[in-house]
């Protein structure tokens, strides 16, 4: 059972206090971050929360606070005052579970917070009934913590043209004819849908990739921690196999991008974690030198021979514009982490992306003009010449040419490991721009990603199609995993299965997966609903499939992604029907 938590914000004056561990380095904002992610409110709910609880001013000096066992225990007790803000947050489990908060994890085990009651209102138009959060793995779904075996053997499995240091070279990559196909039988299907519908396969930092280089050194890296420490220590870096162009070759249509300016570039270099005292280390040679270092420890890990960024969009671009993939559609994410990353160079972001793109970039401005607050359709976007959209995390929108990243909740909560199957769904809710993936890196004893994140791997993933999930962001990805995502035909059917004779029906029994039976088998029929393309229902009626029947208001139908076949699945489940007609049409001449 999940933990269902009501957050009651009141309005109180904190009194904030620091130590000399904290001071300067965590915010009252961050803390309050940090306890919603805990409980398991989106990024959109927790802005929101603070909003209507906080007052204008913001102090950047920290607040300590103590964190008990339980929500329920939550202890606010007195400390130095030196600042105030206007809020008060009560947590409170109403199912009696303790809803653990690991200090470790969220780093705040040293932290203490103290208020003092100045003003008190009815808390009740404060109360907000969040979803029901998970922040556990869920027993029916496996998080892909120890997934990191599987993938590297779907890579040694992997057919291609290899180098001399065992890496598949651009574009060589062999799919499988039938995965291939089905793949890109399933966004055809969708190409109507507004593209917040759709479910965008995606890869994790896809230009962290060993094929370009990166992550190379990671089993000599490890054995010289190993010879160093005197323990055992995995290694791995590169998030990614193969090439973007790879990857798009897979049916990869959201990819991810991390851009920072070093070493007098805009590089693609995953990394971001800081260090303090070397940053302080740093500031003292800046005044030391009267000079500005455009370098601080969240680029340890870039190296000055990682991609340039301007590489990676003429990549994207040359394979939009390759002959076949004229309609096609790729999303991709700029994550770039807050001012450390462009060292105020946010143009050599920017301008790439426009001037490589061009006319193929759907754009913010596109949106407004044609659309207004709607989302358009693949084939919408396709009609109007663009093929491209970019979307930046932080600064690098415009709001002419690049969005605002839409995608949630934040990272926090956007991983496998805390991820609900069906019918929950991680609390996600259909057509809302949501993101879920995992993590790959392993640094020895000190990260374990798969552990703290858990992985998408082939057990996982089709649990993951089975909800609306906007992006699913794979590490490691390969034709082996991504056969995991193949959600319609069952192996060894397709389109090519059908005829005059053969007609398409959907196997609940068997993952929802398709297939094609004698048309003239009696079956009933999948309905659709007129106005709701996520209501689905099943005739009482059975026939042919050239005769069907529906209820008033649907309509002879099929699913047309992974999210809308598993509810149409589980209706067949409580009507006790197997098999169901499904209307793709031209199955008959």
């Amino acid at each position: 059972m999940g933990v269902r938590v009501t957050v009651l914000v009141v309005l109180a004056t904190i009194h904030l206090g620091t130590t000399e561990e904290s001071a300067g380095e965590k915010s009252y904002l961050n803390v309050i971050q940090k306890l919603y992610q805990a409980i398991g409110a989106s990024d959109e709910e927790l802005q929101l929360m603070i909003l209507k609880s906080l007052a204008a001013d913001y102090i950047n000096s920290g607040i300590p606070l103590r964190l008990h066992k339980s929500i329920r225990d939550l202890q606010l007790e007195e400390w130095t005052s030196s600042g105030h803000f206007k809020a008060l947050i009560l947590l409170q489990s109403h199912d009696g579970v303790s809803f653990r908060i690991l200090g470790g994890t969220l780093n705040m085990s040293n932290l203490r917070l103290s208020i003092s009651l100045d003003e008190l209102r009815d808390p009740t138009e404060y109360v907000s009934s969040l979803p029901t959060y998970k922040k556990n793995q869920s027993p029916s779904i496996n998080n892909g913590s120890n997934g990191i075996p599987e993938l590297i053997f779907y890579e040694t499995n992997t057919a291609c043209e290899r180098n001399a240091v065992g890496d598949c070279e651009r574009g060589t990559v062999v799919m499988d004819s039938w995965l291939n196909k089905t793949i890109a039988f399933q966004r055809r299907l969708d190409m109507d849908t507004p593209i917040s519908g759709l479910q965008f396969l995606g890869t994790h930092n896809s230009f962290n990739n060993k094929a370009d280089g990166y992550g190379t050194g990671d089993f000599t890296l490890g054995k010289i921690l190993e010879a160093l420490s005197g323990g055992h220590w995995d290694f791995v870096w590169a998030q990614q196999w193969f090439t973007i162009t790879d990857q798009l070759n897979m049916g990869v249509r959201h990819l991810m991008l991390d851009p920072v300016y070093f070493w007098d570039a805009m590089r693609l270099c995953h990394c971001g974690i800081s260090f303090p005292w070397f940053d302080r280390v740093i500031d003292f040679i800046e005044k030391a030198l009267n000079k500005t270092i455009d370098f601080n420890s969240t680029e340890l890990g870039c190296m000055p021979y990682d991609r340039p960024f301007e590489a990676a969009i003429q990549e994207i671009h040359d394979w939009v514009t390759r002959p076949g993939n004229e309609n096609e559609f790729v999303l991709v994410l700029v994550n770039d982490e807050g001012p450390h990353s462009d060292w105020d160079h946010i143009d050599l972001i920017q301008k790439p992306i426009v001037d490589i793109m061009g006319k193929l970039l759907f754009t913010p401005s596109n949106k407004t003009m044609y659309f207004g607050d709607s989302w358009p359709s693949t084939n919408q976007i396709l009609q109007l010449g663009s093929r491209v959209m970019f979307t930046c995390s932080e600064r690098c929108s415009d709001d002419v040419n690049i969005f605002a990243d839409m995608t949630q909740p934040s990272w926090d909560l956007d991983t496998v490991k805390y991820f609900t199957p069906f019918p929950t769904c991680g609390g996600y809710k259909q057509e809302e721009w949501y993101i879920v993936g995992g993590e790959s890196q392993v640094v020895g004893p000190i990260y374990n990603g798969p552990k703290e994140e858990g992985l998408v791997v082939s057990e996982n993933f089709p649990y993951l199609l089975q909800c609306p999930v906007t992006c699913l962001q794979m590490d490691l990805a390969s034709p082996d995993l991504m056969a995991s995502a193949a959600w319609s035909w069952a192996p060894g059917y397709s389109e090519d299965s059908l005829s005059d004779s053969l007609c398409a029906a959907i196997d609940a029994s068997s993952q929802g997966h398709w297939i094609a039976l004698p048309c003239n088998t009696s079956l009933g029929y999948a309905c659709v609903n007129a106005t709701n393309a996520y209501h689905f229902a099943v005739s009482s009626s059975e026939g042919p499939w050239d005769m069907p029947v529906c209820p008033t208001g649907f309509a002879f139908g099929l699913p047309t992604n992974g999210y809308k076949n598993w509810i149409l699945a589980t209706e067949m489940f409580s009507r006790g029907a197997s098999l169901s007609w499904i209307n793709i049409a031209g199955t008959r001449a």
